[in-house]
């Protein structure tokens, strides 16, 4: 049920809607890439309507969050792809956002402030093996890597074929949150994340090619997706207007994503 101007006609309908939530709890589960966004999104709607708790949990994939709506167990997935077209019947998706995955490091990893395509696909190729080649502190180079389903490594590898990983020379992470408490806890490791998350956490990112992850250039954007059973809720349709609304889409240009326009 990809049909976009029915989506944006349910959007436009939503942000100019009134009056109070029910009294209600909203559950936002699936990939742990819009985690940490979705988790400020919350906190600020809550202040808006007090009489409503949201729930973001811990990860459990994009494929989760879409059996779990589609089940009733959840009220809204969180995904960083679009549905299948197996998974489609009954359900809406939404997307909201646009987040620059970015590479990023231990703040142990000093004297690297730029990583070209060159010598990021020779990081992750063993090639690279001592942060001292790339102008950082004479130290062997940690890889973290994320399995082969994970949205943002697909992404990569879409846009850079010759992106691969020696096993001996990777650890992987099969959640988000895993690769955040990796690369916060082990000194002198790479690895990718959403700027969102590397922001939240205060990793440092390194620019790609000397592009910035603001930039229109950046090549890694991964889209973000709310997925809901139709019809909707009073709570989702008051939570999908409030994202698209003002206050969200500043919300989200201030932790590192790109809104989309409801309109389009």
């Amino acid at each position: 049920m990809k049909n976009y101007g029915l989506v944006s006609v349910f959007i436009m309908s939503c942000m100019g809607s009134v009056g109070a939530v029910a009294d209600s709890n909203l559950v936002i589960a699936g990939t742990g890439d819009s985690q940490v966004l979705l988790s400020i999104l919350g906190e600020q709607f809550e202040r808006v309507h007090g009489e409503v708790s949201v729930e973001v949990p811990e990860s459990i994939g994009s494929s989760g969050g879409i059996k779990a709506v589609s089940r009733g167990k959840v009220d809204l997935a969180r995904t960083a792809r679009p549905l299948e077209e197996r998974e489609k019947p009954g359900l809406v998706e939404v997307l909201f956002a646009k987040s620059p995955i970015v590479f990023t490091v231990h703040p142990s990893v000093t004297g690297v402030h730029n990583l070209t395509v060159e010598q990021m696909l020779g990081i992750y190729a063993g090639k690279h093996v001592n942060w001292q080649e790339l102008g950082g502190p004479d130290h062997k180079i940690y890889v973290l890597d994320r399995e082969t389903d994970d949205s943002s490594r697909r992404l990569i590898t879409s846009t850079f074929p010759k992106f691969t990983a020696l096993e001996s020379a990777v650890r992987v992470a099969y959640s988000t949150p895993e690769a955040v408490d990796l690369l916060t806890k082990n000194q002198f490791t790479l690895g990718y994340l959403p700027l969102s998350v590397a922001q939240h956490e205060q990793l440092t990112v390194l620019p790609l090619q000397g592009m910035a992850p603001t930039e229109n250039t950046y090549p890694l954007l991964t889209p973000f997706y709310l997925v809901f059973k139709s019809p909707a809720n009073q709570i989702v349709e008051q939570f999908l207007a409030f994202i698209f609304s003002p206050q969200g889409q500043q919300i989200m240009k201030e932790a590192g994503v790109i809104p989309t326009n409801p309109s389009k």
